[in-house]
């Protein structure tokens, strides 16, 4: 039934009648808001989309890829954005099998790092004595001045050795430099063979600088 619109009934009687129909929402509307809510959701973190993938790809293509240089990769991802960690190596080269040609490198290390105005620290010491054979990582962080003197941690014998040292010049910076004897590449080796020994050597990483992550891992 139409309804009256108070013109009288002669007037109303010459109107068309037509049957009230109720609004009713648009079928688009419900989408239209959908839509608009996606869109205004944040966009998802490009960090943890590609620690996904690369994850991913070390599970099922674990044949195809560098793993060493991929599990770099992993842990600096998985470190807070803009904290990643600063990797250096320090290296010394054997003269004829002799080892002590390493120490020019832990040389170079402790004057790097060491604080000029101390005495001999106890890490310095521990580096000189080291074995240069075998990587070893060192932390450089401020809290180490603050702690107890420590000892290079070993935690398993396929595990990279570490310490960690506090330098007046480089704290908070996020360093670690990582100390290793290696051998001149072989002549006509390649130059990717040379960067492969030198920038991956093939060590387990107990853990990030920003974390507990374990595995192995690629060089510095």
């Amino acid at each position: 039934m139409a309804p009256r619109l108070g013109l009288g009934p002669a007037l109303e009687a010459l109107l068309p009648r037509r049957p009230f129909v109720p609004l009713r929402r648009k079928a688009g509307l419900g989408r239209r808001s959908e839509s608009t809510s996606d869109a205004s959701a944040p966009p998802a973190d490009p960090r943890t989309k590609l620690e996904k993938a690369l994850t991913g790809l070390k599970k099922h293509a674990s044949a195809h890829v560098n793993l060493a240089r991929l599990q770099l990769a992993l842990c600096n991802l998985r470190q807070q954005p803009g904290r990643e960690s600063i990797r250096i190596a320090v290296l010394g080269f054997p003269a004829d099998g002799d080892g002590a040609s390493a120490e020019p490198a832990k040389k170079l290390m402790r004057l790097v790092l060491a604080d000029p105005l101390k005495p001999e620290e106890d890490w310095e010491s521990q580096v000189e004595r080291h074995d240069a054979a075998r990587p070893l990582l060192v932390r450089v962080d401020a809290a180490a001045a603050r702690a107890e003197p420590q000892m290079l941690e070993i935690v398993r014998k396929d595990v990279l050795p570490e310490i960690t040292v506090s330098s007046p010049g480089l704290n908070g910076n996020n360093l670690e430099v990582l100390l290793r004897q290696t051998v001149p590449p072989a002549p006509g080796s390649s130059v990717e063979a040379l960067e492969e020994a030198l920038l991956v050597p093939l060590v387990d990483m107990p853990r990030s600088s920003a974390g507990t992550h374990k595995g192995s891992s690629g060089g510095h």
